[in-house]
């Protein structure tokens, strides 16, 4: 009898702890996402997931970005901050590949747990209008996109590219210099909001010849998505040619740099014919859009929202009418890449 009572005893005990082991476990309050978003912190692209149709990193991840990601188990707490000298991971090629690749939406990617772990920027709480702040999951600690952009710089969306960018503004990273193919330097200073235009992409070649060159075509809008014009009613849309070796023997340029880094140009031919054999034209989707350092030491383009260059993914890119009047040209330079850069003396005396 004594045994049997013992046997009992020893039963209630597992199943009174049993019962207690899993009213501790953590409830799942829902799943984080794939997303197809692109997201970049300071042009650098960075995984993103989605969870209640908002986009969240891994705290983990922020520290190849220059952050410090701090665990304080007493008080359990995740702290965030962007020292002043902070130091970034320097990705290769194929890690930016792999990190812009798209996923396919809606793949389950983790489980979000309820937590008692404080999220903290700073040593400050974070707290946010609708998505939380921070959301945990599988013991890692994903954090709000928009809540890191906003509190360590600023966040720019743009819906129809599906790409997020974070610009911080709480440490000193060192200006990068690109350099084209033909050896001329130079470096990216503002970003153009993504979401203020669209972009067409197709490419053209000198005639004759298989040199080809891209170009891109851009229209800018304002905050409703209405086309923007200039003062004289025509519409804010340009063409910009890629700036690179077929481009410079094109012209057969000679290129004279000024201490302000304004570019004279001096070309020896009267006219330059491009054409496009396939006439095609396509929405393009870029990363990122950047105004440089240099101008043209003549007068760029009419129109003025846009300038004389720009660095798009990387690349640097001239206004086709602003290297028209650096050359003392005319130009008929369409989107499709078809058209003729003339001598303006040289058609005036056809004329």
């Amino acid at each position: 009898m004594k045994k049997k009572s013992c046997i009992l005893l020893i039963s209630l005990a597992l199943a009174a702890n049993t019962v207690n082991v899993y009213a501790y476990q953590p409830k799942i309050i829902g799943s984080v996402l794939s997303t197809d978003i692109i997201a970049y912190i300071d042009k650098n692209p960075i995984r993103s997931y989605n969870y209640s149709n908002s986009t969240y990193v891994l705290a983990k991840d922020l520290r190849d970005y220059g952050f410090e990601v701090t665990w304080n188990n007493d008080e359990r707490t995740v702290n965030i901050t962007l020292p002043e000298n902070r130091t970034v991971k320097e990705f290769s090629a194929d890690e930016k590949q792999a990190l812009e690749k798209r996923d396919p939406v809606g793949i389950k990617r983790y489980d979000v747990y309820q937590t008692d772990i404080q999220t903290l920027f700073d040593g400050e709480p974070v707290t946010s209008k609708g998505s939380p702040a921070a959301i945990n999951v599988d013991g890692k600690t994903l954090i709000l996109f928009s809540s890191l952009g906003n509190h360590f710089g600023r966040t720019e969306w743009s819906e129809q590219y599906r790409i997020a960018n974070i610009y911080t503004d709480g440490g000193q990273l060192p200006l990068e210099t690109y350099t084209t193919d033909f050896g001329m330097k130079y470096r990216e200073t503002n970003p153009i909001p993504l979401n203020t235009m669209n972009l067409y992409h197709c490419q053209t070649s000198l005639a004759g010849t298989q040199q080809m060159i891209s170009i891109v075509t851009i229209w800018l809008y304002d905050a409703n998505q209405n086309p923007r014009k200039n003062s004289d009613g025509t519409y804010m849309e340009d063409t910009y040619i890629h700036v690179n070796q077929n481009l410079i023997d094109a012209f057969d340029l000679k290129i004279t740099i000024n201490n302000t880094n304004a570019l004279s140009l001096e070309t020896s031919h009267s006219s330059v014919i491009f054409e496009n054999l396939t006439a095609n034209e396509l929405s393009y989707m870029p990363s990122s859009v950047y105004k440089t350092n240099i101008t043209l030491f003549h007068s760029s383009s009419d129109n003025q929202g846009l300038p004389d260059f720009l660095s798009i993914e990387r690349e640097l890119y001239v206004n086709s009418q602003a290297l028209a009047k650096s050359l003392d040209m005319e130009t008929d330079f369409n989107d499709f890449g078809i058209g003729v850069f003339e001598k303006i003396n040289d058609a005036t005396t056809e004329k």
